[in-house]
């Protein structure tokens, strides 16, 4: 279980960070899949309804592991959008 949250956070975090701008929260992703966790290993006997399962988790860790919304930047943030000015200019 952990191997695979670790694994689906680098891309979680990445497509919050793409869609919305915003960071997303390791601990919120490992407690929303903690709680997914007896359904998870019920299904890695069956490879096919564990991927389609895995994608639905996916999309709704991306919806509800989100970082609050701090009034300033994480440097995170600001190292992204120096980046990004960067990569135009």
């Amino acid at each position: 279980m952990i191997v695979i949250m670790c694994f689906l956070f680098n891309t979680i975090h990445r497509n919050v960070w793409n869609t919305q701008g915003r960071e997303a929260s390791l601990l919120k992703v490992i407690k929303h899949f903690q709680v997914k966790g007896i359904k998870i290993l019920s299904l890695l006997l069956a490879p096919g309804h564990l991927a389609k399962f895995l994608f639905e988790e996916f999309l709704g860790a991306c919806r509800h592991c989100l970082m609050d919304v701090r009034k300033r930047l994480t440097t995170a943030q600001k190292v992204r959008l120096e980046g990004q000015a960067f990569a135009l200019a």
